[in-house]
């Protein structure tokens, strides 16, 4: 059974005064230690799929671990980590991840180690990234915490020459 977790769109505004200021951030885990975090404007849903939800693409690129029907939409799976550092997903259980992005009509599923949940982050607090990896836009250097763009990952040339069935 498959195992949803919508994206709703928060105005700290209708919160009150209380309110966390900033923007929602959904932050994950890829190789067990590093953390990152997608703007929630950017991500669709999570899911957490088991290995035989997952069908194979035999002769593809390893950056491309399958496709799954999410309610009757099929959608790529990728390997996050293998594109940013050619480290390939190395799932020792039954059950992962799957962060769902969206650019245009194109729904892709990234494949993560882990979700640490949702956290308002102040843009004042995003720093200019130093990182050498593809996709950061910034970074929380208190938390060491990575900015990924889902835009950016998604007309990536890196995806386009890993899977270049998606081009099709």
């Amino acid at each position: 059974m498959e195992n949803f977790v919508s994206m709703p769109t928060i105005s700290p505004d209708l919160l009150g005064e209380d309110a966390p200021r900033g923007d929602l951030h959904l932050r994950f885990e890829l190789g067990g230690k590093a953390r990152f975090a997608f703007p929630a404007s950017g991500v669709v849903e999570v899911v957490e799929l088991s290995t035989p939800q997952i069908t194979a693409l035999p002769n593809t690129s390893p950056a491309l671990i399958g496709t799954f029907n999410l309610r009757g939409e099929i959608i790529w799976i990728l390997d996050l980590e293998f594109c940013m550092q050619d480290s390939l997903f190395q799932n020792t259980t039954q059950t992962f991840p799957m962060i769902v992005i969206q650019e245009g009509e194109h729904l892709i599923g990234l494949a993560v180690y882990a979700i640490q949940g949702m956290v308002w982050l102040k843009t004042e607090e995003i720093a200019p990234s130093q990182s050498p990896l593809p996709f950061v836009c910034g970074q929380i250097e208190e938390e060491e915490i990575l900015i990924l763009d889902p835009a950016a990952i998604l007309t990536s040339q890196c995806w386009a020459q890993k899977t270049p069935l998606l081009t099709h």
